[in-house]
């Protein structure tokens, strides 16, 4: 059983990345995978740099992400570009890696699911939400963003409400990690039965 786990900037995707591995289950992360994808001499690295400009390059071999994102953000064309760019080679990776595994659940965390289209190669998508006000707070508290930065970002996604309505399953996460967690062993519980 293939599950995409997603959900807006901010809300917690992670968090229930790490209890599913936590319980045993190998979960995939798009995001790791994208910045393995932004490092010389990937492929997809050498794209972005002849779109985007060599200036990006480190000296490390990896794209400075704050100077591309501070590129793509503020110009929607440059995002789509850029996605165009690099969902391939992440979404090859991904499918590749979950045909490997043995487990009887299989996770994928996928932040842009929705705007990618993606969510066709899962049996099951689960929706991490919370208020935008809760999400902003983490993205300033946790993450160094300022709060306009943040805002940015929540609406360079698919609205959270949108998300909700073409989930599966939502897990809100507005309350505490105990909460959350007996919210996800839960799902797991829910689930026994279709590999038992």
């Amino acid at each position: 059983m293939k599950t995409a786990i997603t959900g807006t900037i901010g809300a917690g995707k992670s968090t229930v990345s790490g209890m599913f591995r936590s319980m045993g289950f190998p979960v995939f992360d798009a995001d790791v995978c994208t910045h393995r994808c932004l490092r010389m001499p990937h492929p997809c690295c050498r794209e972005v740099l002849d779109v985007f400009g060599e200036d990006l390059l480190q000296e490390d071999g990896t794209i400075d992400r704050a100077k591309l994102g501070a590129l793509i953000f503020t110009d929607e064309q440059k995002r789509l570009k850029l996605n165009s760019i690099v969902h391939p080679h992440v979404l090859r990776e991904m499918l590749a890696w979950m045909d490997e595994q043995e487990s009887p659940l299989v996770f994928a965390e996928v932040a842009l699911l929705f705007e990618a289209g993606w969510e066709v190669y899962f049996d099951e998508t689960i929706v991490v939400t919370c208020t935008v006000e809760t999400a902003v707070r983490r993205m300033v508290e946790y993450r160094g963003y300022t709060e306009e930065n943040a805002r940015m970002r929540i609406r360079s996604q698919v609205d959270r409400e949108e998300q909700i309505r073409r989930g599966d399953t939502i897990f809100r996460n507005d309350g505490t990690l105990e909460q959350l967690y007996d919210a996800v062993k839960q799902w797991t519980e829910d689930r026994r039965e279709t590999w038992n």
